[in-house]
C-alpha cells in the first residue's frame, strides 16, 4: 500500500514545481524535431478542427490552459501521484460533486506524462474521504446507493485527436459535444447507483487514441490518483468499464494490470464493441463515411511512436496537410463530418505513398510493427480479472469476427471470460447494454462467481 505521507509530499512538490502555473500547455511536439511540426497538431485549432471551445481556443490560438502544464519536476514523481485538483460543473449530469485531478502517468516508452481523470461522486453515499471539496451538480441522484464504498473507472469513447475533445476539457466548458452527449447515460445511471467514478483521458496529453500502453498506464494511474485524492487504500475494489475506443483503454488496463499496478484491487472489466484488433477495424472503417476512425489511428500511433513509425516517409506532401487539417478533429465534429470541413470518406492510402494500394500500413513495415505492437491479447499480457465483452452481431465499425479471435486468444491463455454476441451494431449496443455492462460489474462487487463461456 502507497504511504499518505509520501504522496502528500510528492503533491506539494508537484504543485510548488516551477512550470505549473504556466499559462498554456507544453509544446505540441515533443521531439524537438521540426520536421514533425505537421504531426502534432493536438494542442492547435487548424480549419478543419471543428471549432473553438470558449475560452480553453479560440481560431488559430489553440487549446491552452495551465492546468494541463506539466511541472517540471514530474519525472521525480511517483506514478498515479496528484498533481494539481479544480472543481468542475459536469453539464448535464445531476446528483454529486465532481472535481478534475490532474496526476503523473507514463506514455508507451514509459516517459512520464501528465493526464487528467474527473471524479464523480454521488450525493449522499459513495467513498467519503477528502473528495467532499469538489463542485456540487444538483440535488437529484444517489438511488439506493449499492455502490457505496465501490470505485468504477469509465474510459470514454473519445476516438478523437484534440485535446480539446478529451471529456475534462468539455465538462469545464460546458460544450456539450463530441462524446459528452454519450458519456451522460453511463454517468448518470452509476451515481444513481452510488458508485464514484474516475474518467480518466486515457489517450493522453497528444491525444493518442487506441496506444494501448499510455491508455492502460493512464487507467491504472487514474485510479492512484482518485485513490490518492479521495483518501482511499489500495485495497479498495475497483472495476473497469468502457466501450469501443474507450472499450480497448479498459481491455488494456485490464492487461497491464498486473504488471504496472498489481497492488490496486481490480476486481473487473466490463466493456462493450472493443476494437481489440485495430488493424482488422482500421481496415474495416477505410473508405467508409467511418474512415477518420482509421486515420485517427495511425495518426495517434505515429504521435505515440515518431521514431519507430518513421511517418515522414508514409504520408505524402498532401497527405501532411491533410494531418495538419485534422490534427485536432474532435470524432463527432469534422471527424465524422461529410461537409467541405469533413473528413469524410477520404481513403488512407489516398494520402500515402501507396494510393494504389487497399490498405497502405503492410507497405510500411515501420508502421505496421508499431500497430501490432498495439493489439491486445499480446507478449502474454492477458487479463488477470474476470471480463464481459459485448459484441453486436451487425456493428460495421468493429468487426465482430476480430474480437472472436481476439476472446479466443484471451481463452487459450486462460482468462476469464464472459463472451456475449448480441443483436445490433456499434453505437446501439454500446449504448443499449450499460445495464448489462453496469449488473455484470455489480455482481463482481458483490463477489458472484464470474462467467465464463471460454471453450
Amino acid at each position: 500500500m502507497r504511504r499518505t505521507a509520501v504522496i502528500a509530499a510528492a503533491v506539494a512538490m508537484a504543485v510548488a514545481a516551477p512550470g505549473a502555473t504556466a499559462n498554456a500547455q507544453a509544446p505540441s511536439n515533443p521531439t524537438g524535431d521540426a520536421s514533425l511540426d505537421w504531426l502534432y497538431g493536438q494542442n492547435s485549432d487548424f480549419a478543419g478542427g471543428g471549432g473553438s471551445l470558449g475560452s480553453l481556443g479560440s481560431s488559430g490560438g489553440g487549446f491552452k490552459d495551465a492546468f494541463y502544464t506539466p511541472p517540471a519536476n514530474i519525472a521525480s514523481l511517483q506514478n498515479g501521484a496528484v498533481i494539481r485538483e479544480r472543481g468542475v460543473q459536469p453539464i448535464p449530469i445531476v446528483g454529486g460533486r465532481a472535481k478534475e485531478v490532474a496526476y503523473k502517468t507514463t506514455n508507451s516508452q514509459n516517459q512520464p506524462i501528465l493526464t487528467v481523470t474527473t471524479v464523480f461522486t454521488p450525493n449522499g453515499c459513495g467513498l467519503g474521504g477528502n473528495g467532499s471539496g469538489g463542485s456540487s451538480f444538483g440535488s437529484s441522484g444517489g438511488g439506493d446507493c449499492v455502490g457505496a464504498g465501490k470505485l468504477i473507472s469509465y474510459q470514454h469513447a473519445t476516438n478523437s485527436l484534440g485535446m480539446k475533445c478529451q471529456p475534462s476539457v468539455i465538462f469545464n466548458s460546458g460544450n456539450p459535444i463530441n462524446t459528452l452527449t454519450v458519456m451522460t447515460p453511463f454517468l448518470q445511471e452509476a451515481l444513481n447507483r452510488g458508485y464514484t467514478v474516475s474518467a480518466p483521458d486515457h489517450n493522453g496529453p497528444l491525444a493518442s487514441f487506441i496506444a494501448g500502453y499510455t491508455e492502460g498506464h493512464s487507467v491504472l494511474d487514474g485510479i492512484r490518483a482518485t485513490e490518492s485524492h479521495l483518501g482511499l487504500p489500495a485495497t479498495t475494489e475497483v472495476a473497469l468499464i468502457g466501450q469501443s475506443g474507450g472499450a480497448h483503454a479498459t481491455a488494456w488496463g485490464a492487461q497491464l494490470h498486473k504488471s504496472y499496478a498489481p497492488e490496486l484491487n481490480v476486481i473487473s472489466a466490463a466493456m462493450a464493441g472493443p476494437p481489440l484488433d485495430i488493424l482488422a477495424t482500421g481496415r474495416q472503417n477505410n473508405g467508409k463515411n467511418t474512415s477518420f476512425f482509421y486515420f485517427a489511428a495511425v495518426v495517434a500511433l505515429f504521435r505515440e511512436y515518431p521514431q519507430e513509425a518513421q511517418p515522414n516517409g508514409f504520408f505524402t506532401a498532401k497527405g501532411k496537410e491533410v494531418v495538419k487539417q485534422f490534427g485536432d478533429a474532435c470524432m463527432l465534429g469534422a471527424g465524422l463530418g461529410t461537409g467541405p470541413d469533413g473528413f469524410g470518406t477520404q481513403t488512407l492510402q489516398s494520402l500515402t505513398n501507396w494510393p494504389d494500394s487497399d490498405d497502405p500500413i503492410p507497405h510500411w513495415p515501420a508502421a505496421l510493427a508499431v500497430g501490432e505492437k498495439n493489439q491486445a491479447a499480446q507478449h502474454g499480457q492477458i487479463p488477470d480479472v474476470p471480463m464481459l465483452i459485448v459484441h453486436g452481431n451487425e456493428d460495421g465499425i468493429v468487426p465482430v469476427a476480430s474480437t472472436t479471435a481476439m476472446v479466443g486468444k484471451y481463452c487459450a491463455a486462460g482468462a476469464t471470460v464472459d463472451y456475449q454476441i448480441v443483436p445490433g451494431g456499434h453505437v446501439d449496443v454500446s449504448i443499449n447494454h450499460w445495464n448489462q455492462l453496469m449488473d455484470y460489474t455489480g455482481d463482481r462487487f458483490a463477489h458472484k462467481p464470474a462467467p465464463n463461456n471460454c471453450a
